[in-house]
């Protein structure tokens, strides 16, 4: 009986923190604009960030050991990529959103224990130190709106700053290794059998951000009470002009790191059965692997977030109805991170 009450209680503690952890981009929200003055910000806080900030500059490949004991959770990628969400100090004056991918390299080793969440399944890996990242994110958490002089000079070292003319400070994400996140897969990972090259330059820089799992993990197309569009559906309906005009640029996508991204570009192919002469070829090599790399994929049923068949989703979603008209409504882009 004890053990069984003990499961529970384990139990019971990582599914809390499982929630917290999901509400944490709501907290950074909710938080931002509460209220604080100059005489709040210490000498403490300026090192804390600039000790971050310059940890970034000298060594970006050592990110891991500036969020230890950070909040975090993992995301499979599929094909021997990771992708780590990690909050470092997201309730403090200011906090850092980060997200890390990492090669097969740096995965762990079979031997090093896992753990899988209780609320959806997923995998969290530990991570060795010492090994290096192939690229990362950083947005900063900016909860102090009266704070925003400070937040200008801790963050000009590597963050691109400007004030808007409601006096709001807006920060452009800091991007280390920033081409390596979209490059495409090699093609024998993902069974390419077609010439899916693309020599264009100006195409290679429309479609970069979407090609990398920055642009958002979960596939589907809306979520949230308000029925907002995913973040990656936005991003690919920003492109559809562009895909219709040239489909071959769907062939492309398919070797994102981004699982969402592959499986969208299979779904516009599946759209669009008619203009790929190798279509049975495709869905008979090259869907069939990246449906099984991984096989189950970030999805959004209203607020929740599940782990589903990555197939299964794409047959669901292939029939329903494009939702373009929700960019003109207006509607919203939900970003779960």
């Amino acid at each position: 009986m004890i053990y069984t009450t003990s499961i529970r209680v384990r139990f019971f503690l990582a599914f809390a923190l499982f929630v917290n952890l999901f509400s944490a981009s709501l907290l950074f929200a909710e938080t931002n604009g509460a209220k604080a003055n100059d005489a709040d910000w210490t000498k403490e806080d300026s090192l804390t960030s600039a000790g971050f900030i310059q940890g970034i500059v000298k060594t970006p490949e050592k990110i891991d050991s500036l969020i230890k004991g950070s909040i975090f959770r993992d995301h499979d990628l599929g094909f021997g990529f990771l992708l780590r969400e990690a909050w470092v100090h997201p309730a403090d004056k200011l906090g850092f959103s980060i997200k890390i991918i990492y090669s097969q390299k740096s995965l762990p080793s079979s031997r090093e224990k896992q753990k899988e969440s209780p609320a959806t399944g997923e995998t969290q890996k530990k991570i060795s130190n010492g090994i290096y990242p192939i690229s990362f994110e950083i947005k900063p958490v900016l909860n102090y709106r009266d704070l925003n002089s400070h937040y200008r000079k801790a963050l000009e070292p590597i963050f691109k700053t400007r004030m808007t003319a409601k006096n709001e400070l807006k920060v452009e994400p800091f991007y280390w290794n920033f081409d390596r996140s979209c490059e495409p897969l090699p093609r024998e990972l993902v069974k390419s059998i077609s010439d899916d090259s693309i020599t264009s330059p100006v195409i290679k820089k429309a479609i970069a951000f979407y090609m990398s799992p920055y642009s958002g993990t979960v596939y589907g197309m809306r979520g949230g009470e308000a029925g907002q569009i995913l973040e990656n559906r936005f991003g690919f309906l920003n492109l559809l002009e562009m895909l219709m005009a040239d489909r071959k640029i769907s062939r492309y996508l398919l070797r994102s790191y981004n699982p969402a991204t592959r499986l969208t570009a299979v779904e516009f192919i599946e759209r669009h059965q008619g203009d790929f002469d190798d279509y049975a070829n495709l869905k008979k090599n090259q869907f069939r692997i990246i449906f099984s790399h991984p096989k189950k994929v970030a999805t959004l049923h209203g607020r929740k977030e599940s782990l589903e068949d990555a197939k299964k989703l794409v047959e669901e979603f292939s029939t329903q109805e494009f939702p373009e008209k929700y960019i003109q409504e207006e509607i919203g882009i939900l970003r779960t991170f």
